[in-house]
């Protein structure tokens, strides 16, 4: 089977996917990785077959002072905007021919391009903090350690600004510039669909 893995972000969003690399030559697939280019040489070291997808994001994060201020808010968003329409342009080129592609992290185009061209798609998420829970605060919030309510009330306030995602109108933006319908299904950019509450 040819697969396709692709991730964009730091080194703790890549290196998952070189494990599930090594995991999937070992049962005989055709894998290609697709990550940001400072990946390159670590997956050649793994005998990884490697694709640039997008900037360098070691060198765009080294260059924020605080990621926890309005002023990184608004470059992130910047930069996750530009990133977003290289992978409209590039994933295209990339997943070609794939039997299967697996997107982790910031591939917040992947699901669109995959359902586009007719490739199975899959969502990996690295960290249970990802999906809602009462037993941790949406990882937008800084603070930890709150009672389950309020973990609870998080999760809520970011599926109603979720309707005003802008990563969310941007990929609509793009399907209805090519006449394809947004399913359920495709409506959350990474893929991930809510979970209940425990």
């Amino acid at each position: 089977m040819k697969i396709v893995l692709a991730t964009f972000g730091s080194s703790g969003d890549v290196q998952p996917m070189l494990a599930l690399f090594l995991a999937l030559i070992s049962k005989g697939h055709d894998v290609l990785l697709a990550a940001p280019p400072e990946k390159a040489v670590w997956a050649k070291q793994l005998g990884c077959p490697f694709h640039r997808l997008g900037s360098d994001v070691t060198a765009f994060i080294d260059d924020l002072e605080n990621a926890h201020s309005l002023r990184s808010a608004i470059c992130f968003v910047s930069f996750l905007r530009k990133e977003l329409n290289a992978q409209f342009d590039l994933l295209p080129k990339i997943i070609a021919g794939a039997d299967l592609v697996i997107g982790s992290s910031l591939t917040f185009a992947l699901s669109t391009i995959a359902e586009s061209m007719g490739i199975e798609y899959r969502y990996i998420a690295f960290t249970p903090q990802l999906f809602p829970s009462a037993w941790h605060r949406f990882p937008a919030f800084k603070h930890q350690r709150f009672p389950k309510w309020y973990n609870r009330l998080t999760w809520r306030l970011a599926r109603l600004l979720d309707r005003y995602n802008i990563y969310r109108i941007w990929t609509h933006s793009w399907r209805a510039a090519r006449r394809l319908s947004m399913p359920d299904s495709a409506a959350c950019p990474s893929g991930i669909k809510s979970a209940a509450f425990l």
